[in-house]
């Protein structure tokens, strides 16, 4: 699936605060280059109560944010989701994100 520049800013984050702006600015610069390298690792979001949440991709999110692009990413279904980020999710599920 993809996200559009728009949608990507309605998503909730789970590590609000955990970026670093030079880690962000590093990978909109391989972002614009297309480095091959910075789409290998996946980007999950999880949607709880028709709210769309990042499990993992927080950087590569907010870089192609400021790069206003398009990127890939995989929605993970409930049980997914609680296999592969279980406290992340329970804690969404607990409401602990807004």
């Amino acid at each position: 699936m993809k996200y559009n520049p728009a949608k990507l800013k309605t998503l909730i984050a789970t590590e609000e605060g955990a970026q670093a702006a030079e880690k962000i600015a590093s990978i909109a610069k391989r972002m614009t280059n297309n480095d091959p390298y910075i789409y290998a690792e996946l980007i999950y979001t999880y949607v709880h109560k028709g709210k769309t949440y990042i499990l993992d991709g927080h950087n590569r999110i907010k870089a192609a944010i400021q790069n206003n692009q398009t990127i890939n990413f995989i929605e993970l279904n409930a049980a997914q989701a609680l296999d592969k980020f279980k406290s992340v999710v329970q804690d969404i599920q607990k409401g602990l994100f807004k």
